[in-house]
């Protein structure tokens, strides 16, 4: 086994060559703990020689972490002699590149890319496995044991020979990819939270370790203009929280050699100040944006977007405030709309990549405002539906609310514990149905309190809440009554057309998720439940006498016949008489 400085001193010069280092259990290829999180998470230098004591292997991670590295791993020297050797740039980059042997005596060839490649492996016809994004590679002097005997990593030519991984361009690598497996990775593939580099948006991340300035505009008569790029880059850490010691080391160890951090080396103040500077810039605006956001929650419940200046509507996008929106809605039923009412166009997963937040995080607080539809919230109801933003109507009457709710309106303090799935299960309220009767009754004229502009706002909710019945109603004409009690429909044919254009959502699945409500699943259970009544009904009968009732009973349900006699049904449809 080799000496652990010589492990740890060979960590670090991988890590001064721009290559995150993991440390793997001495003599396996298996990673001690998680090594996932290192994909994100920014080792800096004086951390090696912690991550690395007592015996371990060493691994690289392919990908954006280590610069857009890859390693091409023979495993097939034939098939790849007969291939990439003879038709890439591969023999070409041999001598220039480092090239190490595997615990099998196989060549890792090492090369780094505009863009992270895809892991692929294509033995069977090139002899080559590609170790890109999402994967990891062990690296001299590691040993790997297999069957009682060590077998050893090494170098054919690499660092300790003077040689630099060699960065292979766009166009060379389009010809080799017509021979080897080399494939662009698309970082839309991966999640939000994975989409940056140790924390970092990806567009600051290859303006500062890949030093590609001209890809994103911070280039002038073909010279790049780094003060842009340099304020975008270090903003983007300060914003995850770093310290300017962190920001600073990390700028030292990982900054693209084309940078302007590189150039200035001998101006040790250069990259304080520009640092200094950067954070008064945040931490001033960060501070008026917080003033406007507390003026917000002040003022007003309900904000025009349309009334809006530019200003404002870049606060509003910011992901602060839309973390005060989902929170503070969430509390008292605040949100945003506009006066064609509809809310801002935001998802879930805009949402996430806007705050930062884990997709499971943001569906946990959408949660709690999904389905709120007859609860009462102090003085506001929030309806969440997946369609729009957050929605907040003033409630000035009782009449909506269903049945034994009156006894916790007069506890306002208790209100907010009638939550989505509290009513979802029936625990407050009778019904869907009596639910949906309330408003009926409510919108022939008995309601009170309607405020002018807000009155399109009430329909819509009272609408939604009747949806839980109309979804759940077996026949037919009993959905078009609903909705001709709602003035929503004329024809038989136009109504769920009518209806989706008012409500406007594309589909009964969609409103039924908007509502928490599953009307199939609910349709099924009544279903069940008349299945067993009607069974109950005909124990009595004989065997014949059942089937022909269960026969009368499937033929009525399917066309909706009418008796005329004991034996005869009418299709009013078609004016057919069939008999049974």
């Amino acid at each position: 086994m080799f000496e652990r400085n010589e492990i740890l001193e060979s960590a670090q010069a991988y890590h001064e060559n721009g290559i995150q280092v993991i440390p793997v259990k001495s003599g396996t290829k298996k990673p001690e703990g998680f090594w996932k999180q290192y994909q994100e998470k920014y080792v800096p230098k004086n951390e090696i020689p912690k991550l690395f004591a007592g015996d371990h292997n060493i691994a690289g991670l392919g990908g954006a972490v280590s610069s857009c590295l890859s390693v091409l791993d023979v495993d097939d020297y034939r098939k790849f002699e007969n291939t990439a050797w003879k038709k890439t740039i591969i023999r070409d980059i041999w001598n220039e590149t480092w090239v190490g042997n595997s615990a099998s005596g196989r060549p890792h060839i090492y090369i780094r890319t505009p863009f992270p490649l895809r892991s692929r492996n294509d033995i069977k016809t090139t002899g080559i496995e590609v170790r890109g994004e999402g994967q990891y590679f062990l690296m001299p002097p590691s040993i790997f044991n297999k069957n009682g005997q060590g077998f050893l990593y090494c170098w054919n030519h690499g660092p300790a020979q003077g040689k630099k991984i060699v960065n292979v361009s766009e166009a060379d690598l389009e010809l080799v990819s017509k021979i080897l497996p080399i494939e662009r990775f698309n970082l839309s593939e991966k999640k939000s939270s994975e989409l940056k580099p140790f924390g970092m948006n990806w567009k600051a991340f290859e303006i500062l370790c890949l030093g590609k300035y001209e890809e994103h505009g911070f280039a002038k008569n073909g010279s790049p203009s780094y003060s842009e790029a340099e304020f975008h880059a270090i903003r983007s850490l300060a914003s995850l929280g770093w310290s300017n010691y962190e920001i600073r080391n990390f700028i030292l160890e990982r900054a693209h050699e084309k940078t302007n951090f590189r150039t200035r080396e001998s101006n040790s103040d250069y990259l304080d100040r520009t640092i200094k500077n950067v954070r008064k810039w945040i931490e001033k605006n960060q501070g008026e944006h917080q003033r406007e956001l507390d003026r917000l929650r002040e003022s007003v419940s309900v904000i025009d977007w349309n009334t809006l200046s530019g200003n404002k509507r870049k606060a509003l996008t910011d992901k602060l405030t839309y973390s005060y929106i989902l929170e503070t809605a969430a509390r008292t039923g605040k949100g945003i709309i506009n006066q064609e009412g509809q809310g801002l166009p935001i998802s879930e997963r805009e949402i996430a990549e806007r705050t930062g937040r884990t997709q499971k995080t943001i569906n946990s607080s959408l949660s709690r405002l999904k389905g709120k539809l007859v609860t009462q919230v102090k003085d506001a109801d929030l309806i969440h539906a997946r369609e729009y933003s957050l929605i907040t109507c003033d409630i000035k009457f009782q009449s909506l609310y269903p049945p034994n709710c009156e006894r916790m309106s007069n506890n306002v303090a208790r209100s907010d514990e009638l939550s989505s799935d509290a009513f979802r299960r029936g625990r407050v309220g009778e019904s869907l149905e009596k639910t949906g009767m309330l408003v009926l009754n409510a919108l022939e004229g008995k309601l009170e309190g309607l405020q002018g502009d807000f009155e399109g706002w009430f329909r819509k909710r009272d609408i939604l809440v009747v949806l839980s019945q109309y979804m759940t109603t077996r026949t037919f004409e009993r959905k078009i009554g609903i909705l001709e009690g709602l003035e929503v429909v004329r024809r038989k044919r136009d109504g769920k057309e009518t209806l989706f254009k008012l409500i406007g959502v594309p589909n009964l699945g969609a409103i039924a998720r908007a509502i928490g409500s599953d009307g199939k699943a609910e349709h099924q259970r009544r279903q069940h439940k008349l299945d067993r009544e009607f069974e109950k009904d005909i124990r009595g009968l004989t065997p014949e006498e059942k089937a022909n009732a269960r026969r009368e009973r499937k033929l009525k349900q399917n066309t909706n016949l009418t008796r005329i006699s004991k034996t005869e049904f009418l299709n009013p449809k078609t004016g057919e008489i069939h008999e049974v």
